[in-house]
């Protein structure tokens, strides 16, 4: 059977079925299109929407729940998508994307194989040049990329960015909080930063960096190992050649050297430089006021220094270094305790390993450091620096002029500052940070909330575990963050970013000026953009996300419906799990879609694809520049295409369908006839269940058929194949057997035949002549012919009375035999 009248047949069987947009099937082959449940496309350039929707074959597309589209540059976009081979893209839940350049975005994605690209929460891209990005996303195969929450990237040249991110292998780089590089030349940048390995770089706060030739820099730093380098606050670094740069830093181990507050270099050739400065070991050195060197051959630089003690130095007049190779740097400082360091007029190191900097200063606790005029650090390892400052918890740390670090590993900087809670950090005039753990930045910050950081002037950050960052922001609810001017975090684990930003919402997210997300685990990003419903997504200047569930994205886009989707400028999704793509795209109605500029997808369960597309009625489709499907169940396919009619499908350039049930095939074709089908460029059925096939094509009558270019048919009940003028034969007619059957010219021809000699027949028996008059009896022959069939006949006739006459005869041809008989009565 040709293609042409493979699709005569589809489209006879659509048009005796109910519902004719659900029997639009396209056979399998190059070029196919199926829609509806069950649909499968194989074959290049194959096409399958709906339900079970399957295209296999180069170039395919399948869209909808359960679809898989296998081979070349298949696309599988919908639930369970499925699109494995080169150049595949899956998108949406479930999506499977196997293979070369293969892309799989949404929930559950997989892209496996070389150059795949994974984007979405529980993304996987394995293999060469890999590239993850969403929420569990991982990386894993050379040169693999991982970008995101929990996002993990194995193997060489691997880079890992976002929270809890795992770059482990040769040159590979984590950026972000938590992140873990293991290997050699592994770079982790990040709070909780670690890179393990040969030259590997850690940056950042607790970063860690253990392994030959590492490089730890930031608060908390770590570089263990041979030839390490630890710089910033609470900097370590443990190994051969190591040197640690930074307040409390500390570089232990051979050849150490530690420069900055509270450096200590512990460790043979060590070498510490700074306020504070502890050198113990052989051959150490401390420079600096308060520096205390402790051990054989220990240095101690500073007026009244005293380095009592195996090679102890003290600096300053009258220090004290009574401790051994402890160090003392100052008028009148004291160093009583072994390794205990006082710089300054009148300084008191008394405790073990203490340092005491500056006029009255006193350092009573074990490892204690005190900096300032009358500052006190009375805590076991804690730290005093400004006037008045004062540092009693253990391992606290108050700067600025009275600054008071009260709470266990509490730090206070700035005048008045206050860091009353354990492991609390205070930074500014009048910060405080009362919340164990806490940390407040900036003038008249407040850290509240145990784990709590706040920072600007007058920041708060009451919740627990709460950041609070810019001039006024607030963070009021657990484990929330405010960042920006007067930005304001809420809700339990919410974030503000921007200036006047607002997150009030539990998990809640909003991102840029005046940007407001109210609703439970809600994101707004963007100035003045609102996710105000539970689950919502704003991303966009002014764009609003106010369904549950909804996602607004673009400039002043709106998602209003729950479960909708808006992307675009000014796109607007107000129906319920509608989804509107594309610059003014609407999708108004319940399940509906919009694609394209301007688009608009009214009706329940609608889909409008397109610049300009429209499907208003609901179950409608329309995909094309400007293609209107208004009717209930409608589908318009091509630019300019109009489904009117209920469940009427138009596919072609101004295509037009206004019947209920009809469908109009072809450049300019109209079905206007209720369940009526045109066919072709041009093609009209007019007429109630009509079908004109063929360009040009008109059906006009009632239960019509036209049947090829330019046929009109144009009575009721009637089949044409040509128009006046324009006749066609009809060929390969079989015989007809049925009294409703069609005959054929062989059977017109046998008819004929039959007539003809019958006629012929007729004649020679009329040729007979009659009895004479006078006779009683005669016999006779005839012959006779008609349009070249002859015939013969015999005949008699007998005079029975003087009134009585009778005659009969029989006449014979080729193709049948003819008799007749009659009989006379005359007076």
């Amino acid at each position: 059977m040709t293609q042409r009248a493979a699709l005569i047949t589809l489209l006879l069987a659509a048009w005796s079925a109910p519902s004719v947009a659900q029997a639009l099937h396209e056979g399998s082959g190059a070029q196919s299109v199926e829609v509806g449940q069950g649909s499968n496309a194989s074959g290049s350039q194959s096409t399958a929407l709906g339900n079970n929707a399957q295209a296999t074959g180069s170039q395919s597309t399948a869209t909808g729940q359960g679809s898989q589209a296998t081979g070349d540059r298949s696309t599988a976009t919908g639930q369970g998508s499925q699109a494995t081979g080169g150049n595949s893209t899956a998108t949406g839940q479930g999506s499977h994307a196997t293979g070369s350049n293969s892309t799989a975005t949404g929930q559950g994605s997989q892209a496996t194989g070389g150059s795949s690209t994974a984007t979405g929460q529980g993304s996987q891209a394995t293999g060469d040049n890999s590239t993850a990005t969403g929420q569990n996303a991982t990386a894993s195969g050379d040169s693999s990329t991982a970008t995101g929450q929990g996002s993990q990237a194995t193997g060489d040249n691997s880079a890992a960015t976002g929270q809890g991110a795992t770059a482990s292998g040769d040159s590979s780089t984590a950026t972000g909080q938590g992140s873990q590089a293991t290997g050699s030349n592994s770079t982790a940048t990040g709070q909780g930063s670690q890179a393990t390995g040969d030259n590997s770089t850690a940056t950042g706060q607790d970063a860690t960096a253990s392994g030959e030739s590492s490089t730890a820099t930031g608060q908390g730093s770590q570089a263990t190992g041979d030839n390490s380098t630890a710089t910033g606050q609470d900097a370590t670094a443990s190994g051969d050649s190591s040197t640690a740069t930074g307040q409390g830093s500390q570089a232990t181990g051979d050849n150490s050297a530690a420069t900055g507050q509270d450096a200590t270099a512990s460790g043979e050739s060590s070498t510490a430089t700074g306020q504070g400065a502890q050198a113990t070991g052989d051959n150490s050195a401390a420079t600096g006021q308060n520096a205390t060197a402790s051990g054989d051959s220990s240095t101690a630089t500073g007026q009244g220094s005293q380095a009592t003690g195996d090679n102890s130095t003290a600096t300053g007049q009258n220090a004290t270094a009574s401790g051994d190779s402890s160090t003392a740097t100052g008028q009148g400082s004291q160093a009583t305790s072994d390794n205990s360091t006082a710089t300054g007029q009148n300084a008191t190191a008394s405790g073990d390993s203490s340092t005491a900097t500056g006029q009255g200063s006193q350092a009573t606790g074990d490892n204690s450091t005190a900096t300032g005029q009358d500052a006190t650090a009375s805590g076991d390892s804690s730290t005093a620096t400004g006037q008045d400052s004062q540092a009693t918890g253990d391992k606290s740390t108050a700067t600025g002029q009275n600054a008071t670090a009260s709470g266990d590993s509490s730090t206070a900087t700035g005048q008045g500052s206050q860091a009353t809670g354990d492991n609390s950090t205070a930074t500014g005039q009048n910060a405080t940070a009362s919340g164990d753990s806490s940390t407040a930045t900036g003038q008249g910050s407040q850290a509240i909330g145990d784990n709590s950081t706040a920072t600007g002037q007058n920041a708060a950050a009451s919740g627990e575990s709460s950041t609070a960052t810019g001039q006024g922001a607030q963070a009021t609810g657990d484990n929330s963050a405010a960042t920006g001017q007067n930005a304001t975090a809420s809700g339990e684990s919410s974030t503000a970013t921007g200036q006047g930003s607002q997150a009030t919402s539990d998990n809640s997210t909003a991102t840029g000026q005046n940007a407001t997300a109210s609703g439970n685990s809600s994101t707004a990003t963007g100035q003045g953009s609102q996710a105000t419903s539970d689950n919502s997504t704003a991303t966009g200047q002014n764009a609003t996300a106010s369904g549950n569930s909804s996602t607004a994205t673009g400039q002043g886009s709106q998602a209003t419906g729950s479960n909708s989707a808006a992307t675009g400028q000014n796109a607007t999704a107000s129906g319920d799990a509608s989804t509107a793509t594309g610059q003014g795209s609407q999708a108004t109605g319940d399940n509906s879609t919009a694609t394209g500029q301007n688009a608009t997808a009214s009706g329940d369960s609608s889909t409008a694809t397109g610049q300009g597309a429209q499907a208003t009625g609901s179950g409608s489709t329309a995909n094309g520049v400007n293609a209107a499907a208004t009717g209930h169940q409608s589908t318009a396919l091509g630019a300019g295409a109009q489904a009117t009619g209920s469940q009427g499908v138009a596919n072609g350039w101004n295509a037009n369908v206004s019947g209920n049930q009809g469908v109009a095939i072809g450049g300019n074709a109209a079905a206007q006839g209720n369940q009526s089908i045109a066919l072709g460029a041009n093609a009209s059925a007019t007429g109630e269940h009509s079908m004109a096939l063929g360009a040009g094509s008109q059906a006009t009558g009632s239960n019509s058929v036209a049947l090829g270019q330019g046929s009109i048919a144009d009575r009721d009940n009637s089949v044409s194949v040509g128009s006046d003028g324009g006749e066609r034969n009809v060929t390969n007619v079989a015989n007809g057997w049925h009294d409703t059957d069609a005959v054929n010219f062989r059977q017109l021809r046998e008819v004929a035949r039959y007539a003809y000699s019958g006629i012929a027949a007729a004649t020679a028996l009329a040729m007979i002549p009659d009895v004479d008059a006078g006779k009683t009896f005669s016999i006779g022959i005839g012959t006779g012919g008609y349009l070249g069939y002859q015939a013969v006949a015999v005949g008699a006739s007998a005079r029975i009375g003087q009134n009585l006459k009778v005659r009969l005869g029989a006449g014979i041809s080729a193709a049948s035999t003819t008799w007749g008989a009659g009989a006379s009565y005359s007076w």
